[in-house]
């Protein structure tokens, strides 16, 4: 019932925002599995870039990690 209305992409921008500001990080990283479609496209509408895949070391599911990188420092 909360899917599709933009709870996530909000939430992940706010923690992305808060993230850059207020901890000075660099940049963030979103991994999830190969078969949550959703979750791939949700990074993807934040800004978040494809680096690589990899195989989970608990699941041994596959997975694939996006990258964000923090815009004030390029």
């Amino acid at each position: 019932r909360y899917q599709e209305k933009g709870y996530a992409r909000e939430a992940l921008e706010a923690f992305s925002g808060y993230a850059f500001r207020n901890l000075g990080l660099r940049r963030l990283e979103a991994s999830f599995f190969l078969d949550n479609a959703s979750s791939e496209k949700l990074v993807k509408k934040s800004g978040f870039v494809y680096q690589y895949s990899r195989t989970c070391n608990v699941t041994r599911k596959p997975e694939r990690v996006y990258f964000l990188d923090n815009p004030q420092s390029r």
